[in-house]
């Protein structure tokens, strides 16, 4: 950047520390000093001088916006500095510092920050590394002093990173103790953790509560009190949280590594555990929605696969079942309805005469054809959108492992507090996990979903074999899925209240509409002649719910 022979320059003199320890010892009056000297050398004017001698942490910015690095937003030094800029335009051209280091140590803000002082006409100068602006070749040597001090943070976070994963590795809790525990020290410096005396009873306590079964959670956690009468947990998701840490049970978890192809694991820690395994293991039971820690009791009965779906003839209620003793000993299984005088079916019986109904349904060879093609058709285009959905959600994903390992990276350096870092690192990780459960979600959908349902079209066919070798959940899904508003047993024969839609459309008819068998009007009136092409504005709706299969077909011509 050129300037003129004959004016003095004026210069800004910045000092920064990185640590608090620093900021107490003399490396802001080092800096200073060899700033000050460095002016008087070249006859440069001294204006102003601001510094930064806090510890380069986390703070948020005059939006109130959490920044993690070297943001020149976070430092109040640097923010005056760049207002006094403003409020005297041309009152200096030139910004010094010792090093690249003490200016930042994020390339991306420092060359950004540089670009911005060029725009307001002020030159930056690092005393122990001066760059002549002049010459575009030494650009590339700002790039380098640029990159060194942020290669330097990465390296030492890498190994801080593999550090803190081999202490964990052996069964040292390196990081904040969870609630319960202290963190102590041995005689090499190495921590550790111990139970506290004053949470760990309460700890003890909120587990055999929980596993009891007695008390809600939140009653529990309302109940429990720190020694200063303040709440043991504030929020119920924290406390649910602390049920879940298997670091009670003597654990240290030991985060998955990408780069070495370890898995996440639990391995056996050296603290001491607050809550034995058996008390942990009914808690989580409880946690999952089963309370007493038993399975419940199934609703189906292998006998009765039709109950809840055959209707009575007279009332149109639909039946329930149960089993008699005869005088013989042995039971005999009946479909009932309610109250005295009710319908009463032999379960064998009704079975025979569904399966008799199962037999007659027919999928036209034309419809089956036509709905293989719109499947092909509506499936490539849905599965191209969820391979495009999972590509975003990949994208998404990695720029929150991004923030996750500057914040790892930001804490390990000392830049960020223990509570800052616990709440970016809550929130990054539940983004995360969300992430993964949308992408498996996507996964699912994106298969060879086509093939199954060319299967289970065929399998329409067949539906009298499909109910032989399908057990009592299988057969009572078959059923609804079929015939929702139920079927009709009577004189030997079952029958249906109205003409199932799905089978309609599937024979090639309307609903209630009988046809030739030399063709199928239902296709042929919707403009597609019998077995021809659907043309490309066919499309399929297809909607699952509580076991229900409806498909929609709507097709136009070409």
């Amino acid at each position: 950047m050129p300037h003129a022979t004959t004016a003095r320059r004026r210069a800004i003199r910045y000092l920064r520390v990185s640590t608090d320890d620093q900021a107490r010892g003399y490396s802001l009056a080092d800096q200073g000093d060899l700033l000050q000297r460095w002016c008087a050398s070249r006859d440069v004017e001294v204006v102003a001088t601001f510094s930064d001698d806090e510890s380069a942490k986390t703070r948020t910015n005059a939006k109130g916006v959490a920044t993690l690095g070297e943001s020149f937003d976070a430092r109040p030094g640097w923010q005056e500095l760049e207002a006094w800029l403003r409020a005297h335009p041309g009152g200096a051209d030139l910004v010094v510092f010792k090093d690249y280091s003490r200016f930042s140590r994020d390339a991306t803000d420092a060359l950004v920050t540089i670009r911005r002082l060029e725009a307001m006409g002020v030159e930056v100068q690092a005393a122990e590394q001066p760059i002549d602006w002049a010459v575009p070749e030494q650009v590339p040597l700002v790039m380098l002093y640029i990159g060194m001090p942020e290669a330097e943070n990465r390296r030492r976070s890498l190994n801080i990173r593999r550090g803190v994963q081999r202490a964990h590795r052996e069964g040292r809790g390196v990081h904040t103790p969870p609630t319960g525990y202290t963190k102590r020290y041995d005689e090499r410096g190495k921590p550790y953790i111990v139970p506290d005396e004053a949470l760990a009873p309460l700890v003890r306590e909120a587990f055999a509560l929980a596993a009891a079964g007695h008390t809600s959670l939140d009653a529990i956690r309302k109940k429990l009190k720190r020694p200063s009468g303040r709440p043991f947990i504030q929020s119920r998701y924290r406390f649910g949280q602390l049920l879940r840490n298997r670091a009670y049970l003597g654990q240290v978890r030991v985060k998955a590594d990408k780069r070495e192809g370890r898995p996440e694991e639990w391995v056996e820690g050296l603290h001491e555990p607050l809550v034995d395994a058996d008390t942990f293991a009914r808690v989580q039971r409880r946690l999952d929605g089963n309370e007493r820690g038993r399975e419940r009791k199934s609703v189906f009965v292998d006998e009765l696969p039709l109950r809840g779906h055959i209707l009575c003839p007279r009332t149109g209620a639909r039946l329930t079942g149960s089993g008699s003793r005869s005088r013989h000993g042995y039971r005999v299984w009946y479909y009932h309805g309610r109250g005295k005088g009710a319908t009463r079916i032999k379960a064998d019986d009704a079975h025979e005469a569904f399966v008799g109904l199962l037999r007659s349904v027919q999928v036209a060879p034309e419809v089956s054809t036509l709905f293989g093609r719109m499947v092909d058709e509506a499936l490539a285009e849905e599965g191209a959108r969820w391979r495009r959905e999972a590509g975003r959600i990949k994208k998404e994903r990695r720029e929150v492992e991004g923030k996750l390992l500057r914040a790892d990276e930001a804490y390990v350096e000392g830049r960020i507090e223990a509570d800052s870092y616990a709440r970016l690192k809550s929130r990054y990780a539940a983004e995360r996990d969300a992430f993964d459960a949308a992408l498996a979600r996507c996964r699912a959908v994106d298969g060879d979903r086509a093939a199954r349902v060319r299967w289970a079209l065929e399998l329409l066919g067949r539906l009298d074999e499909a109910w032989a070798l399908s057990g009592v959940e299988g057969r009572s899904a078959l059923v609804g899925s079929i015939w929702p508003s139920g079927v009709v047993v009577e004189d030997d024969a079952c029958r249906t209240p109205g003409e199932s839609p799905v089978l309609a459309a599937l024979s090639g008819r309307t609903r209630g509409e009988r046809t030739k068998r030399t063709g199928h009007p239902a296709v042929e009136r919707q403009g597609v002649p019998s077995g021809g092409d659907a043309g490309s504005r066919t499309r399929v709706r297809m909607n699952c719910q509580s076991r229900r299969l409806r498909c929609v077909v709507n097709c136009s011509g070409a």
